[in-house]
């Protein structure tokens, strides 16, 4: 198929076709009767569909005699143009008629349904009203006769008439023509007989260069998908040809192509085009090695070329189906210094050879280079079209060390340190066993040396062993108490906090993504912060001098990360000559605060929480007030219920020689309020009991 630019007679009709108007006829008939074109496309839809009478005499200006048409035909007369919905027998184009009958909507525009015609003579075609490819869409020419300029691009013969494709100023349409089968659509020449155009320059400037005009190009073919395109290469680069013919092609074979030359992506591509065999090949075709610098700078769109990466991922999947099954696209998504890129190859079934290169791998990809370049002619994306699955060549497999092997690894590794710990477990066993059997054994020759000592002896180590029970029972009893008051205090605390940072990642993840993504930041530093107190409350290995403890900012720090995002705003204030107090003292303060501040972000529905921390010589007092609902301490729930927050305040202030008031009332905030008496060496007055 030749392209020329041409001035064809198109009629609107053929745009906007009404043969799809469907609507019954209802509603009582009108008295006034319509007399022109003009009125009956004035006619509001739900107006068009009451049926009013019509009775309009014009010139038949197209009516064509197939079975799609089936009798219909387009009349004009002065005012303009109408479709009328014939069933019976049809005139000819040129007829002067009288059409009788009654207004349906049409699919597009109001029509004339249920006619009788009758012709009253001959008469020329009204003249075709010039009009712009703006004015053609807009569908305001609708039935009217119109004349258009455009360049076609393809003609075919269909059950409805000769067709065209016109391009027109950016848009592309089809026109329907009333002409004779075997008419030529072909402008006068030979286009092969142009003067060859190299690849790279088919949309660079040239002086003579008609509005429309074809491209002759000729080059060797690296990739073809039939009926869609094919990619060429000659010396000055490659280029993508955009073809509809189903002629078999194979890489290598020269071919010469004459197309129009058009921008995608800011990036040149030959459109609507034919080709021919040359009979030459190409047997030695090798694909140009090139760097990730080229490709960032736009250059080698649509080349055979070669590219090295690792492979990172891949990704199979069915992406439709033809007359010869299902199609497969294998995608491999590799990195070359720093730019991540893709190799995909469509098949028929599933690609084996793809699936089996091992993530990690160094490969060489060759195929041809698919870019999406931005406005400044910079490469945004690259995309590799394999020509064969072995295409991709693996240079280097992965070490052993891969994640999955890594898995594997940290798997048995796991099972052995459980199975040494269980059998250190069943040593100590055996070996506390043993030594209460030796223990046995002593007892019983001493009391054969002498029954006076062995009862001595015996009613000694029934004393002692009552006090070390009791002792003992008691120690396990206060570790229980400290373990649970660390855990409500650390885990039990830093939990709250992480399910209150997911509540708010959940109400803003649809409407926010930045402030969801803050607070699971947030989530994340509070689940750390709970691994590192949990493995510090069970082996007490902490180190309180490398991690410059002050009793202040860890208040005021662990406070905002708990209220943050709740809109209460946490103040801490400090009087009196801050000095240096003991560890044990700092945490059980911390833990109090800790405690207090959970509970007001949880219950108090308040905006404000205040920490207040004042020294004196001999004392120090902290207090955690806020602005909320507040509640009556009478009814407050508490261990029986499983809330231990009050109750663990009130112990540790105790423990340490102080004391703990909590004052609240309904709508006027709650005070928790500590005391704890101090000597000058920054230890507490009475030492907690937890530290014996």
């Amino acid at each position: 198929m030749t392209p020329d630019l041409v001035k064809s007679v198109a009629l609107a009709w053929a745009l906007f076709l009404a043969l799809g108007c469907s609507a019954v006829m209802a509603g009582p008939q009108p008295v006034m009767t319509l007399t022109n074109a003009a009125d009956v496309l004035a006619l509001p839809n739900d107006i068009a569909s009451t049926g009013i009478p019509v009775s309009v005499t014009g010139i038949v200006t197209a009516a064509q005699t197939n079975y799609i048409w089936s009798g219909r035909f387009f009349m004009q007369d002065s005012s303009g143009g109408v479709f009328v919905e014939n069933r019976t027998n049809q005139p000819l184009v040129g007829d002067v008629v009288t059409v009788s009958g009654v207004t349906r909507a049409g699919g597009y525009a109001p029509c004339i349904t249920k006619p009788h015609w009758k012709k009253i003579g001959v008469a020329p075609l009204p003249p075709a009203k010039p009009v712009t490819i703006e004015q053609l869409m807009s569908g305001t020419e609708d039935g009217q006769r119109v004349e258009i300029t455009g360049v076609v691009r393809e003609g075919e013969l269909n059950d409805n008439g000769p067709e065209i494709e016109v391009v027109s100023g950016g848009y592309r349409f089809r026109a329907y023509l009333p002409i004779a089968d075997g008419t030529n659509l072909r402008a006068p020449g030979d286009p092969y007989a142009e003067p060859l155009t190299a690849l790279n320059a088919i949309a660079q400037y040239r002086k003579n260069r008609q509005p429309g005009s074809e491209v002759h190009v000729k080059g060797v073919v690296t990739y073809y998908r039939k009926g869609e395109d094919l990619f060429l290469q000659d010396s000055s680069g490659g280029l993508q040809v955009k073809t509809k013919l189903d002629e078999s092609v194979a890489p290598g074979e020269v071919v010469e192509a004459v197309g129009f030359p058009a921008v995608e992506n800011f990036l040149p591509v030959l459109e609507d085009a034919d080709f021919r065999k040359t009979g030459e090949l190409e047997p030695h075709l090798q694909p140009q090695a090139v760097t990730v610098t080229d490709l960032q700078k736009g250059l080698h769109h649509a080349d055979y070329i070669a590219l090295k990466g690792v492979l990172v991922d891949r990704l199979g999947r069915g992406i439709g189906q033809t007359a010869n099954g299902p199609v497969f696209r294998t995608t491999l998504v590799l990195e070359s210094s720093n730019l991540l890129f893709e190799a995909e190859k469509d098949t028929t079934d599933e690609n084996d050879y793809l699936a089996s290169i091992p993530v990690g791998s160094v490969v060489e990809a060759s195929g041809i280079c698919m870019l999406e370049s931005d406005e400044l002619g910079k490469g945004k994306s690259v995309r590799i079209l394999l020509p064969s699955s072995y295409d991709v060549r693996v240079l280097k497999k992965p070490g052993w060390m891969t994640q999955e092997h890594l898995l594997a690894s940290l798997a048995v590794v796991s099972g052995v340190l459980v199975l040494a710990m269980s059998w250190s477990v069943m040593i100590s066993n055996k070996n506390l066993k043993l030594k209460a059997a030796q223990k046995e054994l002593q007892e019983a020759h001493d009391m054969l040396e002498s029954r006076v000592q062995e009862r001595t002896k015996q009613l000694k180590v029934e004393m002692t062993a009552r006090k070390e029970s009791e002792l003992q029972f008691r120690a396990v009893l206060t570790e229980r108490t400290r373990l649970a008051q660390e855990l409500h205090d650390t885990l039990e605390q830093t939990i709250t906090g992480i399910a209150l940072q997911l509540d708010r990642v959940f109400s803003h993840f649809g409407r926010n993504a930045d402030t969801a993504s803050h607070h699971l930041k947030l989530a994340r530093n509070l689940t750390r912060q709970g691994q590192t107190e949990v493995r510090h409350s069970v082996w007490g290995l902490r180190s309180r001098a490398s991690e410059k403890f002050n009793l202040v900012n860890a208040l005021g720090v662990t406070g905002r990360h708990i209220a943050n995002g709740s809109g209460i705003d946490v103040q801490v204030e400090t009087s009196g000559e801050m000095h240096p107090l003991s560890e044990t003292f700092e945490e059980n303060l911390l833990r109090i605060g800790q405690e207090a501040i959970t509970n007001a972000v949880k219950h108090s529905s308040a905006n404000t929480v205040k920490i207040e921390l004042e020294f004196t010589p001999n004392r120090v007092v902290l207090q955690i007030k806020d602005n909320g609902k507040g509640f009556d301490p009478e009814q407050c729930i508490g261990p029986d219920e499983g809330h231990f927050g009050l109750l663990g305040i009130r112990e540790r202030a105790e423990r340490m020689g102080g004391n703990a008031n909590i004052s609240s009332a309904p709508g006027a905030g709650a005070c928790v309020h500590v005391e704890i008496p101090i000597h000058q060496n920054g230890e507490p007055q009475c030492q907690p009991d937890f530290e014996s």
